[in-house]
């Protein structure tokens, strides 16, 4: 599956530099599923409002970039994949019973993929995964509390950029000819 994506950077007038550079990886300590190239999956509004909250908000500016992302090679799909999500509630098992993560720690999931990766274990070259930032819930009955989710911002983190990031990347808000001085 091939998906448009959208990364958010912070302006610093390198235009030329991140259109020819990027995308860019992210090695920053909180990067919450480890190091890589992260993404909005599909929708850019999401991309926009990152950069409001991380960048204008400190009085900086900001850029998003698009390109296209190839999930069919080796992602982690943990918004699209029950198989892999039920992999990952084996992993945190199997490291709980190894003493890793001891019951009622919290489970911080970059400190697991991280060392996933560090051991050798994992074998994928990105991640997808979704967050309930501001879900939309819609119940199937009336009486019945069942409902499904839908809305779910979904990010990408791209391990490895080989056959995964596929270019050109450029800068898609605000529109180039919005940035010319």
């Amino acid at each position: 599956m091939i998906v448009t994506a959208y990364q958010t950077l912070e302006d610093k007038d390198n235009l030329d530099e991140i259109e020819t550079e990027g995308p860019f990886k992210c090695t920053r300590s909180d990067a919450w599923l480890g190091y890589g190239f992260y993404f909005w999956d599909t929708n850019m509004k999401w991309a926009i409002a990152w950069g409001e909250n991380s960048y204008t908000r400190r009085g900086k500016g900001y850029v998003v970039g698009r390109c296209e992302v190839d999930l069919s090679n080796r992602c982690f799909d943990l918004h699209g994949n029950v198989a892999h999500q039920l992999e990952l509630k084996e992993i945190i098992e199997v490291l709980k019973r190894s003493g890793k993560f001891r019951t009622g720690n919290r489970l911080i999931l970059s400190s697991i993929l991280e060392f996933l990766k560090n051991e050798g274990l994992f074998e994928y070259k990105s991640i997808r995964i979704g967050d309930n930032n501001d879900p939309l819930k819609i119940h199937f009955t009336e009486r019945r509390g069942e409902f499904m989710v839908i809305n779910q911002r979904v990010h990408i983190c791209v391990i490895e950029r080989k056959d995964v990031i596929l270019h050109p990347f450029s800068i898609v808000y605000p529109e180039r000819s919005s940035l010319a001085i």
